[in-house]
């Protein structure tokens, strides 16, 4: 999978998407005109008399303003109802967010595979939703890019399959947020809205003419006639707005169905297991809720779940998802189904004693990982997905994670007192600057300027690539700080920062990774358009970008220099004038700015950007945890997930 043309490719969909919504736009315009014109216009009288013309310019242009506005409206107020991102979809559908402190075992396992999913792919850890009510086996993943993404699973999926499975499931939904299928679910689901209001408005029209005709009143005559066309007039509005649903579902299932094949196939790409996929798909079959959700918000956002989570009458033409039958030949595994249907039968589940085994495994000592091998020619390749490898890489790195750092990672309040204790100085006396900093600001304490030291020591023991993984564990219980809680926090992270005096590559890393995301989540900060489709716009900004990849090599600058200009221009027509800056140059803020405009740029650009940068730290025969960490942290700055990569020191 190309993760660079996957994005165009869902950029394109999305157009596609726009298409199909104005055809559908343009047919309810043209249908309510048509009723309008009969019922109201003396339309009637237009076959036999002759009388009234058939195009009436001040009637259609009247229809077409208001069928906008109302379908505008509806699709308007569901998108701004989802504004939030994935955890507005997740509590809409009744989810509950997971505490990252759970001692609950299900909740517990869905944790550690999508904390380890998230440090294998250089994903954010997103938020995660547990749905009580649902006992179906089910999933989604919803939001507008990495940054706001929520993973929400039904209990029946959480409880029901086990560790394999559920990796299999949750794999399956990383390859939608990987793909930029979130943002498209999103759109469709504002599109149905807007749609879908016109079929309200026509019942709501019936109702109402129903209530005034039974509550009588004066009038005679004309007004009962007045009131039977308004009724025939609200009849055709649900009938039209029911076949504008129809369609809008219709594109629904077009949209969604065949990128759920392409999900699946990326699920046992990443976990090299397909039989846990296969098995989590042969479960629902078998199960007696199947993949069902009870949800009111079922239909309209049925695309975005794992299995279809709606049975209708015309499932052939409105399934959002290929039939179970037909994803497990895909897979080469539909042998499964009769295992499973044996397993079915028995009263006692195999689940809790695989997940004891687990925990006696992990317990036994551990033989020394392979290192990642490090080709840039590969990097490339493996943007946007994650291998067997790496996802073993980040549940050794989880284990070796004390209790304490975990617990402070997964909790509101000590979350952001990590963070500070992650950019305190090695330096004693100003370590000691920092902390004084820190007891001097109102909404921190004594006690907690203590807790932020004794963290800092903790960490000393943790390999250096281990501390930016902490960050991304952190990040579901820093989004739930608040907004005015954050603004402290925002305050204090660039008081410890300052108070050293000096441009480091691991503060620019951790701040860059924090704002990113987090400013995304509290409303400072949209999302960037593509503005730079070729990299003759962005000369100087790469030239920063790379220049500061060159000095962090373990090399010499020049050489990994000259090792990332020469991919670039194999891209280019004519060699451009890239300029090697000095490190002085290479300051923080013209990173940010470097970055900020790299981020408005096609999915073509990041991908020629991140062959130069991964050749850049190449060069050198080896990377060590300073590159790592920065060309992860660029590559995150343009939402372009990474795997993990552990330094060769």
């Amino acid at each position: 999978m190309d993760f660079f043309q996957a994005q165009d490719n869902a950029r394109k969909s999305t157009k596609k998407l726009i298409f199909y919504y104005a055809l559908a736009i343009i047919g309810l315009i043209v249908s309510i005109y048509l009723a309008a014109f009969f019922l109201f216009a003396g339309g009637s009288q237009y076959a036999g008399a002759g009388r009234v013309p058939f195009w009436m310019p001040g009637l259609f242009w009247g229809v077409t303003a208001i069928t906008l506005i109302i379908i505008a409206t509806g699709t308007g107020f569901r998108v701004m109802q989802l504004r939030g991102g994935g955890s507005k979809v997740a509590e809409m559908m009744g989810g509950r967010r997971l505490d990252s402190h759970t001692s609950d075992e299900h909740e517990r396992k869905l944790m550690n595979i999508v904390e380890e999913m998230s440090i294998a792919s250089g994903v954010p850890v997103p938020d995660v939703y547990v749905m009580d009510k649902e006992e179906g086996i089910n999933a989604f993943a919803a939001g507008y890019g990495p940054r706001d993404a929520a993973i929400g699973v039904t209990k029946g999926c959480m409880q029901l399959l086990n560790r394999d499975e559920l990796q299999g499931v949750i794999a399956h939904e990383y390859s939608h947020i990987f793909n930029g299928d979130m943002r498209l679910n999103i759109r469709l689901i504002g599109i149905l809205n807007g749609i879908l209001v016109i079929h309200l408005l026509g019942m709501l029209l019936i109702r109402s003419q129903l209530y005034m005709r039974i509550g009588g009143g004066g009038g005679g005559r004309n007004k009962g006639q007045a009131v039977l066309v308004m009724m025939a007039f609200g009849l055709l509005l649900t009938v039209i707005g029911w076949l504008g649903v129809l369609f809008g579902r219709m594109i629904q299932a077009a949209v969604s169905r065949q990128r759920e094949f392409l999900a699946d196939a990326a699920a046992v790409q990443y976990t090299r297991n397909p039989e846990g996929l296969a098995r989590a798909l042969a479960k629902i079959k078998h199960h007696y809720e199947g993949s069902t959700i009870k949800d009111a918000h079922a239909a309209e956002m049925s695309h975005l779940f794992f299995s279809t989570g709606q049975k209708t009458w015309l499932n052939s033409i409105l399934a959002t998802h290929p039939p179970i039958d037909k994803r497990l030949e895909a897979l080469n595994a539909t042998h499964v189904l009769d295992e499973v249907a044996r397993e079915s039968k028995r009263k006692i589940s195999e689940a809790e004693e695989r997940l004891k085994q687990e925990e006696r495994e992990r317990k036994k000592p551990k033989k020394k990982k392979e290192p990642f091998v490090f080709r840039p020619e590969m990097l490339v390749m493996a943007a946007g997905t994650v291998s067997a490898l790496q996802i073993d890489s980040a549940r050794h790195l989880l284990g070796k994670l004390s209790e304490e750092l975990k617990s402070a990672a997964h909790d509101t309040f000590q979350a952001p007192l990590l963070m500070y204790a992650l950019l305190l100085s090695e330096d004693r006396d100003i370590r000691q600057k920092q902390v004084d900093e820190l007891r001097k600001q109102p909404a921190i304490n004594n006690d907690a300027a203590d807790d932020v030291l004794q963290l800092y020591w903790q960490l000393t023991h943790l390999p250096s690539h281990y501390h930016l993984a902490l960050v991304d564990i952190a990040l579901p219980a820093l989004r739930n700080m608040g907004k005015k809680a954050y603004a402290g926090f925002r305050e204090h992270v660039e008081m410890l920062i300052r108070a050293d005096g000096r441009q480091v590559i691991f503060e620019f890393s951790v701040r860059q990774i924090l704002f990113h995301t987090l400013d995304a989540e509290y409303g400072k900060k949209q999302e960037a358009g593509v503005k730079h489709t070729s990299v003759d716009s962005l000369i100087p900004e790469i030239s920063v970008l790379l220049s500061a990849l060159s000095y962090a090599s373990g090399g010499s600058a020049q050489d990994s220099w000259d090792a990332g200009i020469a991919e670039l221009n194999k891209e280019t027509p004519e060699p451009l004038p890239f300029k090697l800056l000095p490190s002085s140059s290479c300051t923080i803020s013209r990173l940010e700015e470097a970055l900020e405009s790299l981020a408005q740029s096609s999915g073509g650009v990041h991908k020629i950007f991140l062959n130069a940068a991964s050749h850049t730290v190449a060069a050198s025969g080896k990377i060590t945890s300073r590159e790592a960490g920065l060309l992860r942290t660029m590559s995150a700055a343009i939402d372009i997930p990474l795997p993990l990569m552990i330094p060769e020191e």
